[in-house]
């Protein structure tokens, strides 16, 4: 019996030590596995807010970090919209949303980073209100650049104190958000 003892004693000993290996090996790719598990990383900024005509300057805390494949500020608005997306051959420079006066409103949004950089966001693209039924008329985000994601839009060395929302008439929002997405 005494020799069954030491066996099951050895037979622990080397699986405590094929774990401890294992998880030590895996500690590398964790931040993989979590960006593919979690690849969206948001922030909001602000919540119920008016943009009108003037500049909405607002300051994040903490302030903004580029983060993931692409960045964006989406704006949430409250009132009803449909998508507006001329076919003028513009792609999405022209892109706005059409209210039930037949206003088209497309909100100008820039970043200012903490050296007073101002990055204008022109390129817009939907938000979804329910992504699951496909409904795009949750309000507008905006990026950096009309060119595919590629985390070269905005300089990653730094951080952005400001951003600055205006649009031709007034827009009530429930939030406004920076969304960081990677894209695969």
């Amino acid at each position: 019996m005494g020799g069954h003892g030491t066996n099951m004693s050895g037979t622990k000993k080397m699986l405590s030590i094929v774990l401890s290996v294992s998880v030590i090996a895996l500690i590398p790719i964790a931040p993989i596995v979590y960006r593919l598990i979690y690849p969206s990383v948001e922030q909001q900024i602000i919540g119920e807010v008016v943009i009108t005509t003037e500049w909405l300057e607002i300051h994040p805390d903490p302030p903004l970090k580029v983060s993931r494949n692409e960045q964006r500020i989406d704006i949430h608005v409250e009132d009803t919209f449909t998508p507006y997306t001329p076919n003028d051959g513009s792609w999405g420079e022209t892109w706005g949303m059409r209210f039930s006066d037949g206003a088209i409103i497309i909100p100008e949004v820039q970043l200012v980073d903490e050296n007073g950089n101002v990055y204008e966001l022109e390129s817009p693209s939907f938000v979804h209100k329910d992504a699951r039924r496909g409904d795009a008329s949750g309000g507008m985000a905006f990026r950096a650049s009309l060119r595919p994601p590629t985390g070269l839009d905005l300089p990653q060395d730094r951080v952005y104190r400001t951003v600055r929302i205006r649009c031709d008439r007034s827009l009530r929002c429930s939030r406004i958000v920076w969304s960081c997405t990677d894209w695969k």
